[in-house]
This record gives C-alpha cells, sequence and structure tokens, in this order.
C-alpha cells in the first residue's frame, strides 16, 4: 500500500469497473469498525472477491505498519489494484465510503489550510531551524553558540543565521526556547515574520513538536477560512450568493457556482444525477451509489475550475449544508430560481 500526499487522492483517475473505498479513522479500533461497514455494503452487492481484496490490502498494511498512536488519524483509499493511504494533519469524523470516486471532503480542509513556516529552537549551546508545513516537519539546520559569550553578538548571529536559512521571509516563524531567550531574540530581531506567540518547552518528540507548532499557528491556518467568510458576507451583500441545497445543485452541474462553501460535518446520502442537479436522499449509505451530495458538489466544483472551502457547523453562515458564490453574470437569475426554492432545504 503506497503513502500519498492529499493532492494525489483529490486528483486520482478512478477505474470505474471498481468501487471506490474512502476510510477515515482516528485509531486501529475504528479502521475495523469502518471496514465492516464497507464489507457489508460490498457483499450485498455481490462483491465478495473484492470485499477480501480490500480487506486483505487494509490488514496486511495494519499488522506490517503496526501503526502508533502518533501516526492517526489515517486514511486508506482502494480502487481495483490502487491501494493507497496517508496520515492526516487534523482530527477527522470517523467516516466509511464506498462509491464511484473516492471521498475527498476532509482532504479538501486539508489543503486550504496548507501553508509553510519555520520553527526556531534556541538553547544555551545551539539553535535548530526546522522548516514545516500542516503535514511535513523536519530539521533544515542548526548552529553552535557555545563559544559565544556576548549576548549582543550571539543574537546577532542568530538573526543572521535565520535570515540565510529560511526557506522564506513571508512564511511565519515560530520561536521556542526558555523565556528569558525568547523573549530577548523577539525584542532584538529585526524579522517581520516572527509570530509572537512562543513555545517555552518544546518536544524533542519531532511530532509532537510539530503539533506544538501547528497548535500556535492555528490562527493563521484559519485566515483563509476568515477571508473566505469575508467574501461570503459580501457577495451576499450584492445579491450573489444561493443558500438553497436543491438550487445549489443544480447551479452546480450548470457551472454557474464559481466559489463552493460546504460544511464538513454533515455527510448528505444519496444519489446525484449530473445532468440536471437533482438529487435522492438516504438516511444512511445503502450501497456504492449512495455517495455523499456535498461531496459529489465538491468534485464537480472543481472539476470545471471552481473553488471549494469546507467550515465547521459552527462557523457555516447559517449552519447550512453548503453555500454558493456566484458570478455577477449569474445573479439575477439565479435570485428568480432562489425565491422559489425558499421554502425547500
Amino acid at each position: 500500500m503506497k503513502k500519498v500526499y492529499y493532492s494525489k487522492v483529490i486528483n486520482a483517475q478512478i477505474n470505474t469497473d471498481f468501487p471506490a473505498v474512502s476510510l477515515y479513522c482516528n485509531s486501529q479500533d475504528e479502521i475495523y469498525e469502518s471496514f465492516l461497514e464497507v464489507q457489508k455494503i460490498l457483499v450485498a452487492e455481490g462483491k465478495n472477491k473484492i470485499a477480501k481484496k480490500y480487506s486483505n490490502a487494509i490488514f496486511r498494511f495494519v499488522k506490517v505498519k503496526k501503526l502508533k498512536a502518533t501516526d492517526y488519524p489515517v486514511a486508506f483509499f482502494l480502487n481495483g489494484d490502487q491501494h493507497c493511504w496517508t496520515t492526516l494533519p487534523f482530527q477527522v469524523t470517523r467516516s466509511s465510503v464506498v462509491a464511484n470516486s473516492f471521498h475527498i471532503k476532509p482532504l479538501l480542509k486539508w489543503a486550504q489550510r496548507e501553508m509553510g513556516f519555520s520553527a526556531l529552537h534556541m538553547t544555551t549551546d545551539s539553535v535548530y531551524l526546522y522548516e514545516g508545513s500542516v503535514a511535513t516537519f523536519s530539521l533544515m539546520n542548526e548552529l553552535n553558540i557555545k563559544n559565544i559569550p556576548n549576548d549582543s553578538k550571539k543574537f546577532k548571529l542568530i538573526t543572521q543565521f535565520v535570515h540565510q536559512n529560511l526557506m522564506s521571509l513571508k512564511v511565519p516563524l515560530v520561536v521556542c526556547g526558555s523565556l528569558d531567550v525568547t523573549q530577548h531574540f523577539l525584542d532584538t530581531t529585526i524579522l517581520s515574520n516572527v509570530i509572537s506567540h512562543t513555545i517555552p518547552e518544546p518536544d524533542l518528540n519531532l511530532k509532537n513538536f510539530h503539533r506544538q507548532c501547528l497548535q500556535i499557528l492555528m490562527p493563521y491556518l484559519k485566515n483563509k477560512e476568515k477571508n473566505v467568510l469575508q467574501k461570503f458576507f459580501d457577495a451576499k451583500a450584492k445579491g450573489e450568493v444561493v443558500t438553497n441545497l436543491n438550487h445549489i445543485a443544480m447551479l452546480v452541474v450548470q457551472k454557474k457556482i464559481k466559489h463552493l462553501i460546504v460544511n464538513e460535518n454533515l455527510h448528505l446520502w444519496g444519489e446525484l444525477n449530473k445532468n440536471n442537479g437533482t438529487f435522492t436522499y438516504s438516511l444512511s449509505q445503502q450501497n456504492s451509489k449512495d455517495d455523499d451530495i456535498l461531496d459529489d458538489l465538491c468534485q464537480t466544483v472543481l472539476a470545471y475550475g471552481g473553488a471549494v472551502t469546507v467550515l465547521t457547523k459552527d462557523t457555516m453562515p447559517g449552519q447550512k449544508a453548503a453555500c454558493g458564490i456566484l458570478d455577477s453574470a449569474n445573479t439575477q437569475s439565479a435570485y428568480k430560481h432562489e425565491v422559489i426554492y425558499e421554502n425547500h432545504i
């Protein structure tokens, strides 16, 4: 089973002769629980051999890989002979989906928050500079300062070291170390990308250190989402938004939604007609024809070059299932249909 980056799954070519299975899990128990749900659907459709093939791939991987608690959350994607997996940078709602495409909504949250950053860890004797992203974190370079007694010269040298090694002066820099050292650096540095919040005691375990950095960076990771919300409310003031799901689905298949915003905490099972935008509902996934309608809408918008943002239920405008921002050219006709749909979902 191959480890992949989120973009590989989002852009994957699906073999339609085989069901596409997606599992999102926060623990080993959830892997077993999720696959039992998948197996039930596959067996009910007479796809016993495929169910066995997929289960062998997953459970062989779990046995050989021996995932640790720090390796979760994890996601699996299986389609024919295409078997891949990835660790996830955020907690996810456990889910198992059997459909004609991979379930990508959680990966879209990852994509929209992806950003580079640097971390500077200062000790008495050495300085360590790390580079990272939402999914990666590694040591870039280190500087020995043990034999530099003069503090002024020491911090000047540290600033030069950082300036020379940073991947970009535009990415945030997290400063780590004892309070007196980090405060002195913050007071004297000329670098403009330094985060005011520091990590006094960074964990020497790389994965835990990475998580500490992401905690500090969370407001920056959410900036894009805040900007999208502002964009939505600006468009709403101009009458350039739709919030009714029936109407949104119709406009999506007509390629008239330029930016789709969806609720990450909600699954709406059913089957989307990609010719006219109508869809059916199911209380739960009954078979491989049932898919998350919101996920299908996301994929359709991305396919024609539109933008998609995934938000939590609490940050969704009106806690809707989805909202759409229109091109101004489509506003007038869209408004007429929105009035018709206003008493629907």
